[in-house]
């Protein structure tokens, strides 16, 4: 989950900054960063890591509980004061104080009473356009489109030549934008793109808000809310902080890393603390005597396969994930584990039922989803469960990582000619990321495949802004110009875009054209020349991609049928074209394992290590080191494995 410092956009900083207001500062973000402070611990917390949290958990709800509590308490407090300041002071301290509190009405999740003190803010001073702006992001926060499309014309009607109003002019259409409207504010943004190709205007430092708490934009993996929490994470992140404490405490009260007592007995106790220590023999020892003692133990059965887990026993520890889940179909924790055990110890197809199995038991489980997706898209597939995740991706709660996720998504509804659900997610993540210049390009281009150029040049401006070296972006401007027949300026894009980046077939290819058409013609050839150099060179790498996926099935299909040394021989045939993948590396070790050639599958498992293959190839090397005889190897490897698996253990719970 991202850290609170990450949080520190400074809404009311910004916003102070964005008006131009007086000199006083802006109240800070403490209260909500108090309230970001918490959920991180709890939300790692809720992994269950080891599997005795639920005192942790209970008392960072207990935490929580208080921290919402003082920031209540302090918004109450600094609404009197600023009530006071309103009432006693001029019109410039009253304007001061209406928009202080309507930034701490935003912090708080309160935006209608946010959107009401901008109201009185505007009727003290109507010329603020930075204010407009603000409203018209609140209301976007309400989901009320027109109201927020009416607040960004009237931002720029009072400052038309800013770039951001011209932007907002044309992508939030108002009913009441009239044509020259919005060809008055095209002209503005290609004023600023001339700039830009040029070098004559500066990389713009995140020049748009946003409402939300946590940052969406630091590249953090999606932090998903377990099945049974969502409901209260989702009402906490709206801002129902005591409708969302009810639910939390509900859901923690059925948790069974609090509700079953094995958690907290003396031998899981003792196990966990051996594990910690890296003492496997004493951890598998307790951790067997508290099955034993409570047989019916979902918990129990995890606890024990991490220790086994972390020890090599690959099979003991799926046997207790299998029994744990036998036990408590709904025990995410262990469906998650199960995958992902499987995943890593090469068995792709095995964790995919796992994670669809457990689907099945609980829909609302956004990480199992989304291990789904992840894992037909490495083994380049496309399921039904795909399009399930298209059609949630909406309902899924996280604390972190929505925009990562709906721009992935989009990708797969674009994949199944779902355009329109594909710009619904573009625009969603665009919310939660409105300085990422790569979310505004593939807006962009949707909106030009679904026949928008307006809106989707203006997505490509802003883009190009945010990255003003970026080839794509410019290049997908070019293609624009070329299309409106505005040679003059298409060369001018096209030839930056080459300039920054040769070898881009796309760049290239459009200069060329445009040469060719304006009478060029001897050096638009050239260009087109070498496009067809770098496209036979692009032809030569897909074929090889091609027989090396070709290969690779052949290969699967041999291990599968028991064929170890043909399959061997497919795999040395395939290694050439991928020397660096370690995948393959580790699955020939796997079929020279099976022909007994163990030397063989030593040097093929150093490899792998050696291209930075997964911890599995640790274990491997361990057992074929044993195998062959040589103890002193096989526990020098096998310590680095359960060290790492250690370190991983402890990065996970958030002790390091």
């Amino acid at each position: 989950m991202t850290s609170p410092d990450s949080t520190r956009r400074g809404l009311c900083g910004a916003l102070m900054v964005l008006l131009a207001l007086l000199a006083s500062p802006a109240p800070a973000a403490a209260q909500k960063d108090q309230m970001l402070g918490v959920l991180r611990p709890l939300y790692t917390a809720l992994a269950g890591v080891y599997g005795d949290e639920g005192p942790q958990i209970t008392a960072h709800v207990d935490t929580l509980a208080r921290t919402l509590d003082r920031w209540d308490k302090s918004l109450a407090l600094s609404e009197r004061d600023l009530r006071a300041r309103i009432a006693t002071g001029d019109a410039r301290t009253a304007l001061e104080a209406h928009t202080e509190l309507a930034s701490l009405f935003a912090e708080r999740s309160r935006l209608a009473d946010a959107v009401r003190e901008i109201e009185a803010a505007l009727r003290l001073d109507p010329r603020r356009s930075g204010l407009y702006r603000f409203k018209a992001l609140l209301h976007e926060g309400l989901q009320q489109p027109t109201q927020a499309a009416d607040a960004y014309r009237t931002a720029w009607l009072l400052q038309p030549e800013e770039p951001v109003h011209a932007y907002h002019l044309i992508v939030h259409r108002s009913a009441q934008t009239s044509g020259a409207d919005v060809e008055r504010a095209l002209t503005i943004l290609q004023g600023a793109e001339r700039e830009l190709i040029r070098g004559q205007r500066g990389r713009a430092v995140a020049p748009f808000l946003t409402l939300n708490a946590i940052a969406e934009d630091d590249g953090s993996a999606p932090a998903f809310a377990p099945a049974a929490y969502a409901p209260a994470f989702k009402q906490l992140l709206s801002g129902d902080f005591q409708g969302a404490l009810t639910a939390l405490r509900a859901a923690v009260a059925a948790d069974p890393l609090v509700a079953d007592l094995t958690t907290r007995a003396e031998p899981v106790a003792q196990g966990l603390a051996a594990l910690r220590q890296g003492n496997m023999s004493a951890a598998i020892n307790h951790l067997t005597a508290a099955v034993a003692l409570a047989p019916m133990s979902s918990e129990a059965h995890r606890i024990l396969a991490t220790a086994y887990r972390v020890n090599g026993d690959v099979e003991r520890s799926l046997e207790h994930l299998r029994e744990s889940l036998r036990l408590d179909p709904g025990n995410e924790r262990s469906w998650i584990a199960l995958s992902g055990m499987l995943d890593e110890i090469g068995r792709p197809q095995d964790a995919t039922a796992a994670a669809q199995k457990g689907l099945g038991e609980l829909p609302a489980a956004g990480a199992l989803r989304w291990v789904v997706s992840v894992l037909s898209a490495k083994r380049e597939q496309t399921n039904d469960s795909d399009l399930e995740l298209v059609r949630k991706a909406e309902t899924i709660v996280l604390l972190a990582g929505r925009g990562d996720m709906y721009g992935r998504v989009a990708r797969l509804a674009q994949a199944q000619l779902e355009y329109d659900r594909a710009i619904r997610l573009l625009e969603l993540q665009l919310g939660l990321t409105p300085n990422n210049p790569a979310a505004h390009r593939s807006l962009g281009a949707a909106y030009v495949e679904a026949n928008n150029p307006a809106a989707g040049y203006a997505e490509f401006v802003v883009a190009l802004w945010l990255d003003p070296e970026d080839a794509a972006t410019i290049t997908a401007l070019g293609l624009q110009h070329l299309g409106d027949n505005d040679y003059a300026t298409a060369r001018e894009t096209f030839a930056r875009a080459v300039a920054l980046a040769p070898s881009y077939s796309a760049a290239r290819q459009g200069l060329g054209q445009v040469l060719v058409r304006v009478g060029e013609t001897a050096e638009g050839q050239k260009h087109l020349d070498e496009v067809a150099r770098l496209q036979a060179v692009a032809t030569q790498n897909q074929r090889r991609m091609r027989s090396a996926t070709v290969l690779r099935l052949r290969a699967e299909r041999e291990m599968s049928a028991g064929q170890f040394a043909e399959a061997i021989a497919t795999w040395q045939e395939l290694i050439p074209m991928e020397s660096g993948y370690a995948d393959n590396h580790l699955s020939l070790a796997e079929a020279l394992v099976a022909e007994k050639r163990l030397e063989e599958a030593a040097a093929r498992l150093q490899t792998a290590i050696t291209l930075k293959a997964g911890i599995e190839a640790h274990r491997r090397l361990a057992l074929v080191y044993e195998t062959l005889g040589r103890a002193a190897d096989a526990n020098r490897v096998r310590q680095m494995y359960i060290e790492r698996l250690l370190q991983d253990l402890r990065r996970r719970a958030g002790e390091i």
